[in-house]
């Protein structure tokens, strides 16, 4: 497999042309050198337990995924219970890294996920799709040397992290954190902590500093296509952040000097 993949990526290469090879899940690691844009379908860990992003910590820096399909999803989930549980994959894919997609149906319509029916209501379009562009702005913009290019630090850890719930069909409930966070070095050693928040209200977020960190806390889109605001912290020598997520969006910390090194120690 190893061979004939190399082969298609040399003629690809040969060919000038810019495609890309990827797989359908993740790539195993014999493969990440030519399979570097997959379909990263975490959502069928649900059938098992819960997803963690683990790849993303070791090969995020080699391949980049997407977003996958969510097959089997409706027979874990049903769509009436939880009307929102597109936008917390997205937000989810978002902080870890992942290329955004949607599945879709009739008339340009985003859908649940693959294999949903047609004759099932479509989920809240405006929400989406107000979702997508606020993390695309993100993505192509200031966190893009973090998401698309960084390599995965260690998770910091919120004090009280708020949390929502996704309702089985057999009756189990999957909790996961409303805020979804992620910590990245880019490939010049700058390093940003990323929350994210799929939900449709605002979210307070709390999150305990290490020793000596600070930086600025950026948010974004303002109206005019720019950042929306930029704090200082640190510097007073606080001891926790408190902040608001806004809605369907994300907020970036930026980590200045030699603070942000203590996050990859497990700070």
């Amino acid at each position: 497999m190893a061979s004939l993949l190399g082969e298609a990526a040399r003629r690809i290469r040969e060919s000038g042309s810019r495609a890309v090879l990827g797989c359908e899940a993740a790539a195993a690691h014999p493969h990440v050198n030519v399979c570097q844009f997959n379909d990263n379908r975490y959502t069928i860990g649900y059938a098992f337990g819960k997803p963690v992003p683990a790849y993303a910590h070791v090969f995020h820096e080699y391949a980049n995924n997407f977003m996958g399909n969510a097959c089997m999803l409706q027979g874990l989930f049903g769509t009436a219970e939880n009307p929102d549980s597109v936008l917390a994959r997205i937000a989810y894919s978002f902080a870890a890294g992942d290329a955004l997609a949607v599945v879709m149906r009739e008339n340009g319509l985003i859908q649940w996920c693959w294999t949903v029916g047609w004759d099932v209501p479509p989920p809240n379009q405006e929400r989406i799709l107000a979702l997508i562009r606020n993390l695309t702005w993100w993505r192509k913009g200031l966190a893009r040397d973090f998401l698309v290019y960084g390599r995965r630090l260690k998770t910091p850890r919120l004090a009280d992290p708020p949390m929502r719930v996704i309702h089985a069909i057999d009756g189990r409930d999957a909790w996961l954190d409303a805020v979804q966070v992620s910590a990245w070095r880019a490939p010049d050693g700058r390093e940003a902590v990323i929350f994210a928040n799929g939900h449709p209200e605002p979210q307070a977020v709390e999150w305990p500093l290490p020793d000596g960190c600070g930086g600025a806390l950026v948010t974004g889109p303002g109206p005019d296509g720019g950042a929306a605001g930029r704090i200082p912290f640190g510097s007073d020598g606080s001891a926790c952040l408190r902040f608001t997520v806004p809605a369907l969006s994300a907020v970036a910390a930026f980590l200045e000097g030699r603070a942000g090194w203590r996050l990859a120690a497990g700070g």
